[in-house]
């Protein structure tokens, strides 16, 4: 008499996870079968979709610790929700739960104005005010930080930041960066000149002729 295995293979999707925020529209998906009842996996009846389209095509699994693996290079995801599906049937006719993740593509910079100082300035001044705004890409993200040459300063209302620098004297680099939750950067340079030293005035002393010069002239 043949038992009939009952127990469900397992289908997991290691990555990405639920509810995660990624930078790229190209990531690889990390899936994982199991058989927990003993019968053997019908690799034909995987089911693996993205965005619910299924996937036939560069998918090859092998084989790891008594597990199927499979790495899936994806690509052109769109900016905002997405999702992966995973499937299998065992050869005895059981069929795993569905495994599911949605995750969200986000592939703007942050935006970044800087209002001054205006780039090549010339001043006479060591002291500068550097302003402007800043903002997270998309929706999916936060902005998390400005910094001016390496140092975070404060964001208000709407994004915006200010804050007064020292200079030295001569040439000068601002390095201005806002970086979101992902790790998303976009920076902005302004060159600024600082000139204090007052002009220097050559006087030429007029003399006058000798009335002897004057003679033989």
């Amino acid at each position: 008499m043949c038992i009939r295995d009952r127990t469900k293979p397992v289908a997991k999707i290691i990555s990405p996870t639920q509810g995660s925020v990624l930078g790229s529209a190209a990531q690889d998906i990390k899936l994982e079968l199991s058989d927990a009842g003993g019968s053997g996996l019908n690799m034909a009846s995987v089911i693996f979709k993205v965005n619910n389209v299924q996937v036939t095509q560069g998918v090859s699994w092998a084989d790891q610790g008594g597990k199927k693996v499979c790495t899936y290079h994806a690509t052109n995801l769109s900016d905002g929700s997405n999702s992966v599906s995973l499937q299998v049937t065992d050869n005895d006719g059981n069929v795993s739960d569905a495994a599911t993740v949605s995750f969200v593509i986000s592939t703007s910079a942050p935006t970044l104005n800087v209002t001054s100082p205006q780039d090549n300035l010339l001043t006479n001044s060591n002291r500068v005010t550097v302003a402007g705004t800043a903002a997270a890409g998309s929706d999916a993200v936060t902005l998390t930080s400005v910094k001016i040459n390496g140092e975070t300063v404060s964001v208000g209302s709407g994004g915006a930041f200010s804050k007064e620098i020292t200079l030295k004297e001569g040439a000068n680099t601002i390095t201005v960066v806002a970086e979101d939750s992902i790790g998303k950067t976009t920076s902005v340079t302004r060159h600024v000149t600082v000139d204090t030293k007052a002009p220097v005035i050559s006087c030429l002393l007029y003399t006058s002729p000798s009335p002897r010069d004057l003679s033989t002239s």
